[in-house]
């Protein structure tokens, strides 16, 4: 249901200056002076250094990749990239280059693919700079390939077990993963370095979550919020945990701070309209996702979400296009199917409803999540004039829940259909002695007691019907009375 952070860090690599200066004194005082300015941060002091030293040296390799690497640090990515080719173009075999060219595409043009390449080459060159681990990792989580992922953040872990961000990442592929007790492990590793890490307890409190463990999830979102009162992720979490024990009005009020201080946070705006949906406010829960247009928007969560929001407005057109939307972008969301059968029995697409309720079914495994579905394609069935198929439905929903009394109204329904009358009236009366407040079956063995000509029996279940509230029984008590003087009279006329 929520989303929470993403901490994918790159880094790029700095040689140390060993290459040996033939060129005049000057040249090595630039190169030795820039070298010191940049260990000071003094990025554009160095970088006019670097090319003096370049100016007397042409050919000075860790000049170029030295100014690069100073270039990159000012986000002057294109000549930082320059540097590093002309490092490479010097020296073929200089792995430090080929990483930061790598890091230079990921930041300057999001291509993971020619990142990739240029890490593995740096990695072929040499496996010494553990730091190239870690790039490759990060790209193939955000390849959302988190088995490669956690391999590359895992060798990374081996030399740097300490490393909280490394940590903190492989947890979060196990979360993706749904592997939580794993991702939990993971969270918890980079808090026993650092304690009050934000990232490890939010990402750690998500988790908790997943396992249904929110007093563990409250206590690392507590922490978090004791020291940074306004940290969105840690709120949109708190919000989470809110909304999963029903406190739809508390987790508004989280949802309402991370929005009034970030109106783009997808994942708020999300929860927020979940939460609106839950409590009946579908119009602004649309609103609130149509605000929304990050990775979230559009995808199979967001579909579904609104699936469900038109459904309840009884926009069926709107919540069918939508839930196929969500099928389209996650073939493997089963309540997207349950929608679909539900809007096609709404809309008299009995057929349909069978097809989609009969995927649903052979989708889920918990039997009491199978209730409902076996209850309404029953009901498609019934209505679709498809007896035995709609009687085997409703025996298996027996099966699984006794205590599901309305059941024999529909069962009932099934032979009064098909003009079995004696049956009929035996299911609604095992009906109303399973459960005696059940208005619609006094109703309806009150028309059949009617078309068996049994009138006292029929008059007495409109009777209690009218008791127990429902319109129209009273006259229908009435008429049989007004009926049985009639026929007393006719009776009284032929006696004479």
């Amino acid at each position: 249901m929520f989303r929470f952070f993403k901490v994918i860090f790159f880094s790029i690599a700095l040689a140390f200056p060993f290459e040996t200066i033939y060129a005049s004194s000057k040249a090595a005082e630039s190169y030795y002076q820039a070298y010191e300015a940049l260990g000071q941060g003094k990025y554009k002091d160095a970088i006019e250094l670097y090319t003096a030293a370049i100016g007397l040296k042409p050919g000075f390799t860790d000049a170029y990749f030295g100014r690069g690497f100073c270039y990159e640090k000012i986000g002057e990515y294109t000549l930082a990239l320059d540097d590093f080719k002309k490092t490479i173009a010097l020296d073929p075999k200089h792995p430090e280059a080929y990483n930061n060219i790598g890091v230079i595409y990921f930041k300057m043009y999001g291509d993971n693919e020619t990142a990739l390449e240029n890490f593995e080459q740096s990695l072929s060159l040499s496996k010494t700079n553990s730091q190239v681990f870690f790039n490759i990792a990060s790209i193939y989580y955000n390849e959302k390939d988190y088995d490669k992922a956690i391999e590359y953040f895992s060798i990374y872990l081996a030399r740097k077990p300490d490393n909280v961000e490394a940590l903190n990442n492989r947890g979060l592929c196990n979360y993706w993963k749904k592997d939580y007790p794993k991702a939990i492990m993971d969270f918890s590793a980079s808090l026993a370095y650092d304690p009050k890490n934000s990232e490890a307890l939010v990402g750690r409190a998500v988790a908790w979550v997943s396992v249904n463990k929110y007093a563990d999830a409250k206590k690392d979102i507590e922490a978090v919020l004791k020291t940074d009162p306004n940290n969105k992720f840690a709120l949109n979490c708190m919000a989470a945990v809110m909304i999963e024990s029903t406190l739809y009005d508390a987790a508004l009020d989280y949802l309402n701070r991370v929005i009034a201080q970030d109106s783009e946070f997808d994942e708020a705006l999300y929860n927020r309209a979940f939460v609106l949906f839950q409590t009946g406010k579908y119009n602004d829960a649309i609103s609130d996702l149509e605000k929304m247009s990050g990775e979230l928007y559009k995808s199979a969560q967001y579909y579904q979400l609104l699936a469900r929001i038109y459904f309840e407005k009884n926009d069926y057109n709107k919540a069918l296009v939508s839930s196929e939307a969500a099928l389209k972008e996650d073939d493997k969301l089963i309540l997207p199917l349950y929608i679909n059968g539900m809007v096609s029995y709404f809309r008299k697409e009995y057929s349909a409803g069978v097809k989609y309720f009969t995927d649903y079914l052979s989708a889920i495994q918990n039997g009491k999540e199978k209730i409902n579905a076996l209850y309404l394609r029953g009901m498609c069935y019934l209505n679709a004039n498809k007896y035995d198929e709609a009687e085997k439905d409703f025996r298996a929903v027996l099966d699984l829940n006794p205590q599901f009394h309305s059941i024999y109204m529909a069962w009932g329904d099934v032979y009064a259909k098909q003009g079995i009358y004696n049956v009929a009236i035996g299911k609604y009366s095992l009906g109303i002695t399973a459960d005696p407040s059940q208005v619609l079956l006094y109703n309806n063995r009150g028309n059949l007691y009617l078309e068996t000509g049994d009138y006292e029996k029929a008059k007495s279940d409109f009777q209690k019907a009218k008791e127990l509230g429902m319109p129209g029984a009273e006259q229908k008590v009435l008429e049989i009375q007004k009926y049985q003087e009639y026929i007393e009279s006719l009776k009284s006329l032929t006696n004479r």
